[in-house]
């Protein structure tokens, strides 16, 4: 019988809690074990750092996708996912073993987030190369993304991850181009990198903000 408490099993906290001996334990003495729950217990510890108790889980037959198939719980997507929960608690060793062991760089969540998204809303820089390095699809045309991005202030990083973008060819909604989100944000660096390095036109900015930026 699978108990719960505060939303997890016994197994299941014995695996965020790193102890796997115990987890084993649980599991040889639990009636009914389903890939489905072993898939629900490896999302649960992705936001960990126990590497070992996700080898163990997916040794076990646990999906690295987290995919759901039965009705015991929820469906795909609408449960959080494995690699997507690595993400958010900024565990990189864990994001990198996901990757190896097969995990979809590019798998949406249930709001339409993508890996890539959800380490630039969260501020993780190293779990952005690393996704990259996994060629991770780089949505130029998503704004929310762009100004993810853009708000970490690291210029290195922005040119890593769109430095082969042309701007002159993206407009977001209303119009607005990078070089005008660039402006809102006050970066300077960014804005000399756009408008002398990306050739994105400046005549139509604001004099305040250019005059302190192009000197």
């Amino acid at each position: 019988m699978l108990k719960r408490m505060s939303g997890y099993t016994a197994f299941q906290l014995a695996c965020k809690e790193g102890r796997q001996k115990t987890a084993e334990l649980l599991l040889e003495k639990t009636d009914v074990v389903t890939i489905d729950y072993l898939t629900e217990s490896l999302e649960k510890a992705c936001g960990t750092e126990h590497k070992h108790i996700i080898e163990f889980l997916l040794s076990k037959g646990a999906r690295v996708d987290g995919v759901i198939q039965s009705g015991s719980f929820s469906d795909y997507g609408a449960r959080p996912i494995p690699l997507h929960t690595a993400i958010m608690s900024n565990q990189v060793g864990v994001v990198k073993y996901l990757l190896e062991q097969g995990a979809k760089v590019n798998i949406e969540n249930k709001a339409g987030k993508c890996p890539l998204f959800v380490a630039a809303e969260n501020g993780h820089k190293d779990i952005i190369k690393l996704l990259l390095g996994y060629n991770a699809y780089v949505d130029a045309n998503d704004e929310e993304l762009v100004k993810s991005i853009m708000v970490m202030g690291d210029l290195d990083l922005f040119k890593f991850v769109f430095g082969n973008i042309d701007w002159n060819d993206i407009l977001f909604a209303n119009g607005i181009d990078c070089l005008k989100l660039a402006v809102a944000s006050g970066d300077c660096q960014l804005i000399k990198y756009l408008s002398l390095e990306k050739n994105m036109d400046i005549s139509d900015k604001p004099d305040l903000v250019l005059r302190g930026c192009t000197r």
